[in-house]
C-alpha cells in the first residue's frame, strides 16, 4: 500500500494492481451532425485498488488511461492554418519559426 492522491486532493493508501484486457478494446464511433466521425477508444494504462469501499461492500477502483481519437472530417470543413501557425501534437496553435 502507498499514499494516492484523488481527483479531490484527499489521500488515501492503495495499492497498484497487475491486469490484463481480455478481449478486445473497443472503439466507439460518434457521428457528429457535421458530418464528421470520430472513433474513440480508451487505453486502460493503470489499475489502482484504494482502501476504502463502496457502500454495498465493493472495493473501490481508479484507474488511469488514455483517450485514442482518429476523426475523419468531411473536405468542405477542413481550413488551412493561419499562415506561419500550426497545429502541435497535442492540438495546440504554436508559430512556427523558420
Amino acid at each position: 500500500m502507498r499514499p494516492m492522491q484523488m481527483p479531490d486532493g484527499k489521500v488515501v493508501q492503495g495499492e497498484d494492481m497487475d491486469f490484463e484486457v481480455e478481449g478486445k478494446e473497443g472503439e466507439t464511433t460518434v457521428k457528429i451532425s457535421d458530418g464528421t466521425i470520430l472513433k474513440v477508444r480508451l487505453v486502460i494504462t493503470k489499475v489502482m485498488k484504494i482502501d476504502q469501499y463502496a457502500p454495498n461492500g465493493d472495493p473501490i477502483y481508479f484507474f488511469e488511461s488514455h483517450n485514442i481519437v482518429r476523426t475523419k472530417v468531411p473536405d468542405k470543413l477542413v481550413q488551412s492554418p493561419p499562415k506561419g501557425k500550426a497545429l502541435n501534437p497535442s492540438g495546440h496553435m504554436t508559430t512556427m519559426y523558420g
